[in-house]
Order: C-alpha cells, then sequence, then structure tokens
C-alpha cells in the first residue's frame, strides 16, 4: 500500500504523542530517519529530558541513524511489526548506536492506540 507525503509526514510528527516520558527521562539524543522511497525524507527526533521534538530534514548530528523504507516505517508507527523483526530481516540498517535503536519500542508506543483512543472517545 502506497503512502503519501502527507501521510508519512504526519506520522513522524505525531511520533512525540507516543513517547514514554518515564523511559526517556535523562535522555539526550537525536535519531535520524532515513525513509527510502518515492514518499521518504529524513526526520530528525530529538528526545530531551522526556520530551520528544521532530525536525524535518537538517537537524542536530544524531547518535543513530535508521535506514528503512517508508512502508517499514509506517508499519512500525502502526504497531504492524516491531523495528527489531524488521532489523533481523535485515530491511532496516542502523548507523550509530545500535543499543539506542533496540530501545525504539520501549521509548515509543505505536500510533495505532491513539488511533484507537481518539476513536473511542468519538464515540466511533
Amino acid at each position: 500500500m502506497a503512502h503519501t507525503h502527507d501521510e508519512v509526514h504526519q506520522l513522524m510528527h505525531d511520533m512525540p504523542k507516543g513517547l514514554n516520558v518515564t523511559v526517556a527521562q535523562g535522555l539526550h539524543v537525536t535519531i535520524l530517519f532515513d525513509l527510502a522511497g518515492p514518499e521518504g525524507g529524513q526526520y530528525f527526533i530529538t528526545i530531551d529530558d522526556g520530551a520528544a521534538t521532530v525536525h524535518d530534514a537538517c537537524g542536530p548530528t544524531p547518535d543513530t541513524i535508521l535506514h528503512m523504507t517508508v512502508e517499514d516505517y509506517v508499519a512500525i508507527a502502526l504497531g504492524r511489526i516491531t523495528g527489531q523483526e524488521v532489523f533481523l530481516d535485515g530491511r532496516m540498517r542502523v548507523e550509530g548506536s545500535v543499543g539506542l535503536a533496540m530501545r525504539m519500542g520501549s521509548l515509543f508506543t505505536p500510533l495505532s492506540v491513539f488511533a484507537s483512543a481518539d476513536r473511542d472517545d468519538a464515540g466511533v
């Protein structure tokens, strides 16, 4: 399934909603998502002591770079597959701190959880 640039951009900018603040306390890191494909691009997520922000394109020097396709990123962000599964399957390449990359699952809750809560709040 193809995703538009706007969908990918929105998913990426929604990631801070899923930050596990308790796990992120005391962290001061930057992660670069290098997403391949027609709707891909580069997004920087900075975690600074329990808060996350997203930067398009240029950002601080990353501690970790995650290279993957747009499709794999969307599947991970929506909780359809884990980042570890994509990495172990050889579909994600990691530069920098592999340990930080492996913590992504505990740092961020899949965004599908928030979409379900929004539907429940709306009575859908």
